[in-house]
């Protein structure tokens, strides 16, 4: 796992996503938030069970545990939740139903999900 090295807001988000380098774009994308980056839901959950976090962002398909684990072990917590994905469009009420407060797809720009969650923690 890697911190951000920037924290000039307290929102604490963590990024669960396989791809590193799509990681820390995203993280580098929340500029001034402190982003924790998971590559897989195993870390996630581990990361989680220790830490307070005020967002989640998680990719749907990965190794370890994929982000359905991650959305079904949020669905006890009050953590709002993006799911950012390649998935296809017509699984976004999936993961809703499991707990997704925003679903972005990766054809959208990056600024798409950044302005999601700064709605999500407005």
């Amino acid at each position: 796992m890697s911190e951000n090295r920037s924290l000039t807001q307290s929102s604490k988000i963590l990024i669960v996503e396989d791809q590193l380098d799509l990681a820390e774009t995203i993280a580098d994308s929340l500029e001034g938030f402190d982003t924790t980056i998971a590559v897989n839901g195993k870390e996630a959950s581990e990361y989680l069970a220790v830490n307070d976090i005020d967002l989640v962002i998680t990719d749907i398909m990965f190794p370890g545990g994929g982000g359905e684990r991650v959305l079904n072990e949020l669905s006890t917590r009050d953590i709002p939740t993006v799911v950012y994905t390649g998935q296809p469009a017509g699984r976004k009420q999936d993961f809703t139903l499991l707990g997704a407060n925003e679903v972005i797809f990766k054809t959208q720009e990056i600024a798409v999900l950044v302005s999601a969650v700064k709605r999500l923690l407005d």
